[in-house]
């Protein structure tokens, strides 16, 4: 007879329970202080250069680095293992399990890593590849400069304000650029004919190998461009592709972690991200600013598109060597989840490196308070809220949960959007009143990959209507909104519809909505439960309710999002 194994004792990183991945995001929010203390240590044990500021190490930022989510998962193996019997832990890496191995030396708890060989063969190869992108964005760049845009703007003899920004092929619609970033109507409209002769764009162009033909497009726009490729040197290339050559190595093997010795944490993260695009054209920007300032142009202002990546950093690096008396700006025009996305959020450290702007510009009077959390002596200041204009002209309705619509709004991820659809499946198998009763309508992210979805939850697509109308057409008709990670949850609540946010089935939920904000008009549902239970609490609101719905959405409005004109962008670009 075969013995019975105790499933009990064995803890599945890849495949927690709800109680335990709650855990997980609790602890996410616990041990910010412990790590930001770990990156100030790395800062002080390499050398202050280009390359390691940029280096992912050093980013804290969750999308580029895994260090902060290892040792989140490390944490919680810790308290689970003090508190339950634990004979087994499968883990997700094979940092983990040397960690672990090392950590439970004295007991008798087996740490497997079940391995993925195409995996494993792609992380080996990732810094080949990524450098093989390197050299190709290089290639382009360099063959598309010209001396004569560069030299048209030496002629220009005055001071100059330059604003970086992000060229997506999305941005040029049937040839013409409309951009995302800094829509034209709420910022370059507003400046007079004499300021709009000292304002330049100093695009990112992204998304695209045909470098020429958008440059050919934004030169047919009415803004003004300065393009990096122009100033920088094929020597510039060389060094940010051979980065992995010139950044000096440090001994790893000293450093812990709440009890753990994270050495192959530290080591398998340099790595793997050792030819990054994002540190690469980190590198690039601070020699942009290098061959600027040896052209003799004058910066008056200089305006980040504030992300706090080693993109940003080598920018804000560049600018405040190269013109260390010109004011510099970070500004950040979107909204976030500060607490997954904390790397938005600048520290001390970042400040005494000078890897930041000497002062960030954000939208609303609570952002004010949110984005320094981490270092309250960081200089912020309010500005308009660029890119979400069209909130100010929302028209004031009664909001009825008789409207027909129930709106689900799917990130780019595909693992985020999976975990929404399967709280949704899950609820339409076992208590589907409410798609008898309403419409569901689907709104994807362009950029997701909806096929793959389509083929895994074929029952439950049936129930959907596929969409592709603009999200604020689709929030006025609807009575509730699902969604995670996404900034559409902040954009409802000031449209007054009820959100609901699916957190992360295993692993880190993106909640993009302030605890402060009253959660009569949202709520984080785990479970098919959790999201009965927010639309029948909702479906049950009266007009009194509804008006409390509509109080919150202005008052959202007046803390988080600051009116555009001419007077408060005059003000962001120094113009007055």
């Amino acid at each position: 007879m075969e013995a019975k194994v105790d499933y009990m004792n064995i803890l599945n990183l890849n495949n927690l329970t709800v109680e335990h991945n709650k855990l997980l995001n609790d602890i996410s929010l616990e041990i910010k202080g412990d790590y930001h203390k770990l990156i100030q240590e790395l800062y002080l044990n390499v050398d202050n250069s280009i390359f390691w500021n940029v280096n992912s190490l050093l980013s804290r930022n969750n999308f580029l680095s895994k260090v902060f989510f290892d040792l989140c998962y490390l944490e919680l193996v810790k308290r689970i293992s003090n508190e339950s019997q634990i004979s087994e832990i499968i883990v997700l890496n094979h940092a983990q399990k040397d960690i672990l191995k090392n950590y439970f030396n004295k007991k008798q708890i087996k740490i497997i890593f079940v391995s993925n060989k195409k995996k494993q063969i792609k992380d080996f190869f990732k810094p080949y590849y990524t450098f093989f992108l390197n050299f190709s964005f290089s290639f382009f760049s360099i063959v598309t400069r010209r001396a004569k845009r560069k030299n048209k703007l030496l002629n220009v003899k005055s001071e100059i304000t330059i604003i970086d920004t992000f060229v997506t092929p999305f941005e040029i619609e049937s040839g013409k650029y409309i951009s995302r970033h800094y829509p034209k109507e709420e910022l370059w409209d507003y400046l007079s004919l004499k300021d709009k002769k000292s304002v330049y764009f100093v695009p990112e162009i992204v998304g695209s190998i045909n470098i020429i033909s958008i440059i050919n497009k934004l030169n047919l726009s009415d803004e003004s461009f300065i393009f990096k490729n122009d100033f920088l040197k094929i020597t510039d290339y060389c060094k940010a592709l051979l980065s992995p050559l010139f950044i000096k190595k440090i001994n790893f093997d000293s450093f812990l972690f709440r009890d753990f010795k994270i050495s192959p944490l530290l080591k398998a993260d340099f790595y793997i991200n050792i030819s990054n695009p994002n540190s690469f054209k980190g590198i690039l920007n601070y020699y942009f600013f290098k061959r600027v300032k040896e052209s003799g142009i004058k910066l008056k202002l200089v305006v980040n598109w504030f992300e706090n990546q080693p993109f940003d950093k080598g920018f804000n690096s560049g600018v405040r060597y190269f013109y260390p008396n010109t004011k510099a700006i970070g500004i950040q025009p979107f909204v976030q989840d500060l607490d997954f996305s904390f790397h938005l959020c600048p520290i001390k450290i970042e400040e005494d490196m000078q890897v930041i702007p000497k002062s960030i510009v954000v939208i609303g009077k609570k952002f004010e308070k949110l984005i320094n959390k981490f270092y309250k002596d960081l200089n912020v200041k309010l500005g308009p809220s660029i890119r979400y204009k069209y909130l100010h002209s929302i028209n004031e309705k009664h909001l009825s949960f008789t409207k027909k619509h129930i709106l689900i709004a799917l990130p780019i991820s595909l693992k985020e959007s999976r975990d929404i659809i399967t709280v949704i499946s899950d609820l339409f198998e076992n208590k589907n009143e409410f798609f008898r009763t309403k419409t569901w309508i689907l709104k994807p992210h362009p950029d997701l990959n909806l096929i793959l979805l389509e083929a895994e939850f074929v029952k439950i697509f049936k129930n959907f209507t596929i969409v592709i109308e603009p999200i604020n057409d689709l929030l006025l008709r609807s009575s509730a909104i699902i969604t995670n990670g996404s900034t559409v949850a902040f954009e409802a609540i000031v449209f007054g519809v009820p959100v609901c946010i699916i957190g992360a089935q295993n692993g880190f939920t993106q909640n993009p909505i302030p605890k402060d904000i009253d959660s009569k008009i949202w709520e984080l549902c785990y479970t098919e439960n959790d999201l009965y239970n927010f639309l029948y609490k909702i479906s049950q609101y009266n007009d009194k309710d509804r008006k409390h719905l509509i109080e919150i959405s202005k008052q959202t409005k007046i803390e988080y999002f600051e009116p555009i004109n001419s007077n408060s962008v005059n003000r962001l670009l120094n113009l007055e």
